[in-house]
């Protein structure tokens, strides 16, 4: 398990970016890497993730995430929708963004979603900070 990496915002760092924590949940690091830098040099506060079992953690530990950055597909007991759901029913105000490499989604993808719907793989971390933004 590698371990979580959190780093705050960068000097100059937009002043509305800078008062948002994303957790970022992306078993592939070629994939989780690029767009947690971009984040965070646009502002953001990010704590990065490897599997919904550690992005649990995270979140038990009373760190206050504001997005929840999330692919579907992961291996381990739970998937990126069963962590959406399960942060969504302890943490209501958590803002869930969803991506996935596969066409079809689950009905509950759309539904915990509703603000931004989910990001098709291969995403441009340009489109992920437009949506925390958003968020």
């Amino acid at each position: 398990m590698i371990p979580v990496h959190a780093v705050t915002p960068s000097s100059g760092a937009h002043d509305s970016a800078a008062r948002r924590t994303v957790l970022i949940v992306e078993d592939d690091i070629l994939l989780r890497t690029p767009v947690a830098e971009y984040l965070r040099d646009h502002g953001f506060r990010v704590i990065e993730s490897e599997s919904a079992a550690q992005a649990k953690s995270v979140f038990m530990t009373g760190e206050h995430i504001d997005v929840l950055f999330t692919d579907v597909r992961m291996p381990g007991e739970d998937n990126g929708i069963d962590l959406a759901m399960w942060a969504r029913d302890l943490f209501n105000d958590v803002k869930i963004i969803l991506t996935s490499g596969f066409a079809r989604f689950d009905k509950r993808a759309e539904e915990l979603t509703g603000f931004s719907g989910v990001v098709q793989k291969p995403y441009n971390p340009e489109e992920i900070a437009l949506r925390v933004r958003a968020a």
